[in-house]
């Protein structure tokens, strides 16, 4: 037997009729995307590539290129220019952590923030093996107290195998209301010190203080003034990571949690960063690690020396940005407003859902909550991915592109559909899928039914 999660996810062609209200500019007035390679102006009349996400609609008046960049370069007339719908980007910089134009980078990371909070609420909690997450027989942990995390158990993890290695633990469900209420109060004490504040989730965030350092001190005091704020404030506690940039210090916030703070600089970066196994590497994964492994490559200094031959065995064409990452180079800003890149729906299911029209009617109600949050934003869909995830966690994802760019439930729900049916065509004869998940519960026998979708 074997169970089926299915997530429903768009990616999000920016609409730039909602950026062409955000404009102020004389008559006439163009906006431009250059090419790097040459600098020309390249226009596209009306549509532009936008990244690796597709195609976006662009307003009257405004004109992109079609290189796909995201350089932005404005007229010089233009008085007011506030195009929140772009993401603005820094030409990539010399190899090399450290310049003369050298940042200062806080990742602050919240301890076990759900669980923390609910021990903070219910003190008797404290110390106890507590999770956070669904009780349902299909649950899975949102969030592990330090004590419970000494079983094995983490995030992510089905809550019947979290239950299996720590049966005393005590499972509490997510209150995300009271967790956005304390993440509020966590990054309003960012902003006392940089406006420049970049959320990755409720209990994570980027802030460039490079400009604080003057008026507040070096980034070491105003890091170690930020947890002592949090405590006081909230009573929890916070992990810092200070760093010339975003790649070294999200690595360096992990490296003393629980409550502690790390700087990496020019100083004990290969230290540092040279023995750490691959496996932490952002961009290798479970799939990818074993030819990474397969090639020679086990730390990050393996990868910073290896030989180009080496590289395309265990990354391909990204054998070089890998080599870069291990190197410690990142010259990513820290995007105080960052665009919303995709839109998705999901729902759990206590029971299977085994009759194909079933499966069809939750796959549509899914569908329109996602067409209605495009709508509602104004945005429009260049992509659907549907996310099929079985019990033992074996995950698949399935895609398809979908031209024009559509916010209509009709055009999303009916791609999702064809994705999820060609999925449940190619299984084994025979096999009985459940589902469980998220989105199109996908069951029924891959037979005549599934094949039938």
């Amino acid at each position: 037997m074997s169970r089926l999660l299915v997530a429903l996810g768009v990616c999000l062609m920016a609409a730039f009729a909602v950026a062409a209200d955000r404009v102020a500019a004389p008559a006439g007035a163009e906006v431009y995307f250059i090419a790097p390679q040459n600098g020309a102006k390249v226009h596209s009349p009306v549509t532009v590539k936008f990244g690796l996400k597709g195609m976006g609609i662009a307003p009257a008046g405004i004109k992109f290129d079609n290189t796909g960049h995201h350089h932005l370069l404005v007229d010089t007339d233009l008085s007011e220019l506030k195009l929140r719908s772009i993401r603005h980007c820094t030409p990539r910089k010399s190899p090399s952590p450290w310049n003369d134009a050298m940042r200062a980078i806080l990742h602050i990371d919240m301890d076990a923030f759900y669980a923390s909070v609910e021990e903070q609420d219910r003190p008797e909690l404290k110390g106890t093996p507590l999770i956070v997450g669904g009780t349902g027989g299909r649950g899975v942990v949102a969030a592990a107290s330090y004590a419970v995390r000494r079983y094995g158990v983490h995030s992510a993890m089905p809550m019947r195998e979290a239950l299996r290695r720590c049966p005393q633990a005590i499972v509490v469900h997510p209150r995300m209301a009271r967790y956005k209420e304390i993440s509020d109060q966590v990054f309003a004490i960012f902003r006392d010190f940089t406006p420049l504040v970049e959320g990755l989730s409720l209990d994570e965030a980027f802030l460039d203080v490079t400009a604080s350092q003057q008026l507040l001190g070096g980034p070491d005091e105003i890091g170690a003034e930020i947890r002592r704020r949090i405590n006081r404030g909230t009573g929890l506690t916070a992990s810092v990571g200070i760093a010339s940039n975003k790649l070294l210090a999200k690595i360096a916030s992990d490296l003393n949690k629980p409550d502690g703070m790390c700087s990496i600089n020019a100083g004990n970066i290969r230290e540092i960063l040279d023995p750490l196994p691959i496996h932490k590497l952002f961009g290798v994964g479970q799939k990818t690690l074993p030819t990474v492994l397969a090639a020679g490559i086990r730390t990050f200094g393996d990868a910073r020396l290896a030989s180009d031959e080496m590289l395309w065995r265990a990354f391909g064409k990204h054998g070089k940005a890998m080599r870069d990452r291990a190197s410690g180079l990142d010259d990513r800003p820290v995007e105080p407003e960052r665009e919303e890149k995709s839109i998705s729906a999901e729902e759990t299911f206590d029971a299977d859902l085994r009759i194909p029209a079933e499966m069809k009617a939750q796959l549509k109600a899914l569908a329109d909550r996602t067409a209605s949050r495009l709508r509602a934003h104004n945005l429009l869909a260049g992509r659907v991915n549907v996310k099929i995830r079985r019990a033992d966690f074996t995950t698949y994802t399935r895609q398809r592109v979908l031209e024009p760019a559509t916010q209509e439930t009709a055009v999303v729900a009916a791609a999702a559909e064809a994705l999820l049916c060609a999925w449940l065509a190619s299984q084994p004869r025979g096999c009985r899928i459940q589902a469980p998940g998220s989105i199109p519960p996908s069951t029924g026998s891959a037979t005549g039914s599934a094949r039938a979708c």
